[in-house]
């Protein structure tokens, strides 16, 4: 399978942080590292950051609020219908449960 086209700094964070997030880097209902750690870790800005946090959430991967931070969302809230969310999901190893749902 090809590797997806990189279009910008904020497409790329964003592919990074889903395949770490389908892979189980960052559990589920677990916290996420805050924008300012992911820009350090990713060495990227903080609009690009920002950006790539809205579209994780977006296709369902993330809930980000003040106070309370990222966390990723259970995989029944990821949107399935999402070609990155599926291109993800089918690269790693997905569970078996997930699987059923496609049926």
């Amino acid at each position: 399978m090809k590797s997806p086209q990189r279009h910008n700094l904020t497409h790329q964070l964003t592919h990074d942080l889903g395949i770490a997030i389908v892979n189980g880097k960052y559990p589920i209902g677990e916290g996420m590292p805050s924008e300012a750690d992911l820009c350090a870790e990713y060495d990227v800005s903080r609009s690009s950051t920002r950006e790539a946090v809205k579209m994780l959430s977006a296709k369902g991967l993330i809930s980000s609020r003040p106070k309370q931070g990222i966390r990723v969302l259970p995989e029944s809230r990821w949107n399935m219908f999402d070609t990155d969310v599926l291109t993800w999901i089918l690269s790693s190893k997905p569970s078996l449960s997930l699987l059923k749902e496609f049926t």
